[in-house]
């Protein structure tokens, strides 16, 4: 007789059920004169290797949920607030086209035959996304040094560029000579946010040797090569326009780390994005994604570790005879915004007895709540828009 976690596998030479246990062999030693036995084996229930992690997800996008675990014949259900989710039978649950309805706590209930095995609980919180320009500089104004210039939109206090003195401003784009020099400007991204980092450039060179680069950084360092200094991550390079030698390449860092080339050689002044995603909830989890002229050249890429560290976006310039220029050098977040008033309520002479309504309009990130006071006393029940 052949037992496993209590269920009966094979009595007296003849199989009664059966169960996905593969790479074992069993031996069952039995006394002399003796043809009956019982064998009986316990498995372990599934070991979870990798936890689902949570996020936020926008109104319209989709957002995955994962979970990595070892043992025998496993079978998943994923549950929403603790209800079966019909179908959701897989090691991964992709949740498209998100509504605010699918906010929620997700986790997925592993069984085998040694037992039951929930996962952590990982939150979804779903929002409609507002997007904020945090820098945009076309460098329009007076002409000179781009060190110590105001952006022309700015949203970050200290938020002055930190360049090398060969960085200037004509009034209508950057300028950059022959050299290694960069530019700064302040930045630390937070969780829950799609950051895209944009430029127009165009470097004029006399070789592969010759680029400018757009990324992200942990430092200030002006007056160093680029790839060498303030560990950038989440980096690309724009060559020499007109190179046929060497294609544009994207780094996830730090420093060289991760190099990709893309595959587009440059031709004149062309738009640079990369696309900064610190919205699931384990930085290391953190994805960037890079375009060249709005199309995709390297796929959203996990940058793994502990997560990326920046304090900074800017410019580089790597030459030997090169120079260049950029322009529309644009950083802006898509997330939640904190809620405003569109339009104050409106108060009035009114008779005595009468009845009166009081509404506000808002604006900002869903769901809102709200709480209407007179002269600054909570009334106990008001809590609608009207």
């Amino acid at each position: 007789m052949l037992i496993l976690n209590g269920v009966t596998l094979v009595d007296q030479g003849n199989a009664t059920n059966s169960v996905g246990v593969t790479g074992r062999w069993f031996t069952l030693d039995l006394p002399a004169g003796t043809n009956t036995g019982t064998l009986t084996l316990t498995l372990p229930p599934a070991s979870i290797l990798t936890q689902p992690s949570g996020g936020i997800g926008f109104v319209g996008d989709s957002f995955s949920f994962s979970v990595s675990a070892l043992g025998n014949g496993l079978n998943f259900q994923w549950q929403k607030d603790s209800n079966n989710i019909p179908d959701a039978t897989n090691s991964i649950l992709t949740l498209a086209n998100l509504a605010l309805t699918d906010a929620g706590n997700y986790q997925v209930v592993i069984t085998n035959p040694g037992g039951v095995t929930n996962s952590a609980i990982a939150t979804l919180q779903v929002i409609q996304p507002v997007t904020n320009t945090i820098y945009l500089d076309h460098f329009f104004g007076a002409s000179g040094a781009l060190n110590g210039r105001t952006p022309d939109t700015a949203t970050i206090a200290s938020r002055t560029w930190i360049a090398a003195s060969g960085w200037t401003t004509d009034g209508t784009r950057a300028n950059v000579p022959n050299s290694t020099i960069n530019a700064f400007l302040p930045f630390t991204p937070v969780s829950g946010r799609l950051y895209r980092l944009s430029a127009d450039i165009n470097c004029v060179g006399s070789g592969s040797a010759d680029w400018i680069s757009l990324g992200f950084a942990n430092g200030t360092n002006t007056g160093s090569a680029w790839q060498l200094v303030n560990n950038p991550v989440g980096w690309m390079l724009a060559r020499d326009s007109g190179s046929t030698i060497s294609a544009n390449q994207t780094f996830l860092g730090p420093g060289q780390a991760g190099v990709s080339d893309t595959g587009v050689y440059p031709t004149g002044v062309m738009n640079y994005a990369i696309l900064l995603d610190t919205r699931p909830n384990n930085p290391s989890a953190w994805t960037f994604t890079f375009l060249v002229n709005s199309n995709v050249v390297e796929p959203a890429t996990v940058f793994g570790g502990n997560g990326p560290v920046i304090s900074s976006i800017g410019l580089g310039m790597m030459g030997n005879g090169g120079s260049g220029y950029v322009d529309n050098f644009t950083l802006t977040a898509c997330g939640s915004s904190a809620s405003f008033i569109i339009l104050q309520p409106q108060g009035g002479s009114f008779v005595a007895g009468a009845t009166i309504n009081l509404a506000v309009a808002v604006g900002g990130t869903v769901p809102f709540s709200y709480q209407w006071q007179k002269i600054r006393a909570t009334f106990p029940m008001p809590t609608m828009q009207r």
